[in-house]
């Protein structure tokens, strides 16, 4: 039987027991000996020894709240709410995933842009040294390469180094710091003390500006309006595209790129603001 609508209660052996029957929903049916009854919701029935007969209507009768009062068009609601939340949690999650296995100097337009409204600034350039950057057997081993592998690299932190050395250099001669290939060290970290002896807030400034021409938002700096200051800054952030695609060469593009943001190799990385 349906339990909203009778349910039969035998109450049989009972006779010195009086036993109080409340409903709170639906009807059910009560009988003792050859007496029986229907009790609807809000009322009570009392078997005893005298039979069955209605009992004192109850001082409140609590509901069991199963979800059943609710009407179709709020439980719709209730589940699309579910659904956005479920889909904002699962996109937090892959983005979790991503963040996790991207490095955070491998910088899209949207995270140049971010820095921006922070006034920070990160680059990465492949190690700068005489002779080129060659991965070890053991660097090899952890990326998944062959030792004949090893050459393509070197040749590509090569071209890496006479690139970013003959650029350095041109803009250590304009800023008057140098003008060999030994001065470009000492120079960098003099154009880092003129971007920071104007102060904080001029700093976060020109980090922004840089970030925003990286991010798409501006143009790129001419004539009175740049510095070679910011032109070092716009140099290191362009450093790993030309390296990635030489090593594209090689290993194809996707390859490239994991090779070339992997930790397994040798950088020079930083976050300034």
């Amino acid at each position: 039987m349906n339990r909203r609508d009778v349910i039969a209660g035998a109450v049989g052996a009972i006779a010195a027991t009086a036993v109080v029957i409340g409903v709170c929903e639906g009807k059910v049916g009560v009988s003792h000996g050859k007496d029986s009854m229907t009790v609807s919701a809000g009322e009570t029935a009392v078997a005893d020894s005298r039979g069955v007969r209605p009992g004192a209507p109850p001082t409140k009768i609590a509901r069991i709240d199963d979800g059943s009062a609710h009407t179709a068009a709020e439980l719709r609601e209730r589940l699309g709410a579910l659904e956005k939340e479920k889909a904002v949690l699962e996109q937090q999650l892959a983005d979790a995933h991503e963040a996790g296995a991207k490095s955070q100097y491998d910088l899209t337009p949207d995270d140049w842009a971010k820095l921006a409204e922070q006034g920070a600034f990160k680059y990465q350039v492949p190690c700068y040294r005489e002779g080129g950057f060659r991965p070890s057997a053991d660097q090899l081993a952890k990326l998944g390469l062959s030792a004949k592998d090893a050459d393509a690299i070197q040749t590509a932190y090569l071209n890496s180094n006479k690139r970013f050395g003959l650029q350095m250099q041109a803009l250590c001669t304009e800023a008057q710091l140098g003008s060999t290939p030994d001065d470009i060290g000492p120079c960098i970290g003099k154009m880092f003390q003129t971007i920071y002896g104007k102060g904080p807030d001029a700093a976060r400034a020109l980090y922004s500006q840089i970030d925003e021409v990286l991010a798409g938002k501006r143009p790129e700096p001419k004539g009175a309006d740049s510095s070679p200051q910011g032109r070092m800054l716009l140099m290191f952030a362009n450093q790993m595209a030309p390296f990635e695609a030489e090593l594209a060469q090689t290993f194809g593009a996707d390859e490239a790129h994991r090779i070339a943001y992997s930790d397994d190799l040798c950088w020079t990385a930083n976050s300034v603001r």
